[in-house]
């Protein structure tokens, strides 16, 4: 079934695009391309497999947005027999799931369940309790992969993306890549589990940055005997997390290993990255970090089992910052309960500090060069002081530099004595390219009984 317009497509209150087949044959693609879609008020698209036909497949091919709004409504694509799950592809500006929508491909039978992608040019966001991206196998079959692109995900509300394996099939992996930020917060999750026999599955996230906050977390799990999966983060830039939580656990099983890779830092408050097993003698997972430096503001970072040894724990980084008032060894730890304690090892890259050094000449400058002799005091009223400016060159510092003083250097005018008129003071007049010393008169020290005016010895204004 295809479905071809340049509008809208809205699907509510139970009306819905689906597809089933319950033989032998194989079901059908269904095909959507719209300028947007809205599925909300109950409104689904499946496609379903009931016995050993494979399901068809979806695609959805959206210029703008698909919108997946309220409880039930989601669009499915599922196996409850031995034929294979239908595959689901969603290409869209941007995705919106909210007040518990789904998007889900599952098996509930023998058959592998099917991959999911969702291909954004901007943004996914799935808000709300309940509201859900699901990748999962309930029977025997395979849990299908869960595959991300767009440019940021926002998790926030209690919603989750997960790809889960609840009986004897593995569960598939979960990969995000983003252009831009990862932001997780609110109690959501993202998470790859096993709650059976199967192996859990892997998550893989690429982003430029990370945000893990008010209870946000990221995390592969095993409650039952499957190992939980791996978790690897390749970050851009730094990873930020407040009251969050990266983890990897194992009820008896083998834990899950975590790899993170980091250019510029951590800054963990109040959050913990850690590989566990609460029980048996499985083996706690290992743990490399590689940011350039860690802050720890009461968090930890733990790598621990119960019966089997404990996981390892590998940090490459220029510095590790603690402000959590404890010990760094307590809040950076490995060990096991009652099996051999894991290794911490902290590794601190060699630097070749004379890349950073400059070599000075053998001959110093002579600095004597850029000094000038200062003007003498006014004697006998010949000294004067020229400025003959460059032209065509560029300034040194060898060059004289304008005076901040407004016009002249003394703005006081010439004080006039009234012993016979005569000056008693001068001033510096500053022209263009000229600075020219007025004569200056000496001031009067006394008079002889007959009237005259007797000069003393006396030294004259400094100007300099």
């Amino acid at each position: 079934m295809t479905i071809t317009t340049g509008g809208s497509i809205q699907a509510v209150a139970g009306h819905d695009g689906t597809a089933i087949t319950g033989g032998s044959g194989t079901g059908g693609l269904m095909k959507i391309q719209a300028r947007q879609l809205q599925l909300t008020e109950k409104g689904y698209i499946i496609t379903n497999s009931l016995g050993e036909g494979d399901a068809g497949s979806i695609v959805l091919i959206l210029a703008e947005t698909l919108q997946v709004r309220g409880a039930g409504s989601g669009i499915t694509a599922s196996t409850q027999g031995s034929g294979q799950g239908g595959n689901l592809e969603i290409q869209a500006r941007q995705l919106q799931v909210t007040e518990k929508g789904f998007i889900i491909t599952n098996s509930l039978g023998e058959g592998d369940a099917g991959s999911l992608v969702l291909i954004l040019a901007e943004t996914l966001q799935v808000r709300g309790d309940g509201s859900a991206i699901v990748a999962s196998t309930h029977g025997s079959g395979q849990g299908g992969n869960l595959e991300i692109q767009a440019r940021q995900l926002q998790l926030t509300e209690r919603s989750s993306l997960s790809a889960s394996s609840f009986g004897e099939g593995d569960a598939g992996s979960l990969v995000v890549i983003l252009g831009e930020t990862l932001q997780v917060r609110g109690d959501s999750r993202i998470i790859a589990s096993t709650q059976g026999s199967g192996q859990g599955g892997n998550v893989e996230i690429q982003a430029r940055q990370l945000e893990l906050t008010e209870g946000g977390g990221i995390s592969t799990s095993s409650v039952g005997q499957g190992n939980a999966g791996n978790l690897v983060l390749v970050l851009g830039e730094t990873l930020q997390m407040q009251d969050g939580s990266i983890r990897t656990s194992a009820t008896s099983a083998d834990g899950g290993n975590i790899e993170i890779t980091v250019p510029n830092y951590f800054y963990l408050i109040d959050s913990e990255i850690t590989t566990s097993v609460g029980s048996g003698e499985g083996g706690g997972g290992n743990m490399t970090l590689q940011p350039e430096f860690i802050v720890l503001d009461g968090s930890q970072i733990i790598a621990q089992a119960y019966g089997g040894p404990g996981g390892n724990i590998n940090i490459t980084t220029t510095g590790i910052y603690n402000f959590t008032g404890e010990p760094v060894e307590e809040v950076i730890n490995a060990s096991s309960k009652y099996g051999v304690d894991g290794i911490v090892v902290v590794n601190s890259p060699d630097k070749n500090v004379f890349e950073d050094i400059v070599i000075l000449p053998a001959a110093f400058f002579d600095a004597s060069t850029l000094l000038e002799s200062p003007c003498e005091a006014v004697v006998e009223n010949k000294s004067q002081l020229v400025v003959i400016p460059y032209v065509g060159r560029r300034s040194s510092p060898s060059d004289w530099k304008a005076s901040n003083l407004p016009g002249r250097f003394f703005d006081k005018p010439a004080q006039t004595s009234r012993a016979k008129g005569r000056q008693t003071g001068g001033y510096v007049e500053k022209t263009p390219g000229k600075v020219s010393v007025k004569p200056v008169i000496m001031l009067a020290s006394g008079c002889k009984r007959e009237g005259k005016v007797a000069n003393q010895d006396v030294v004259p204004p400094q100007l300099f």
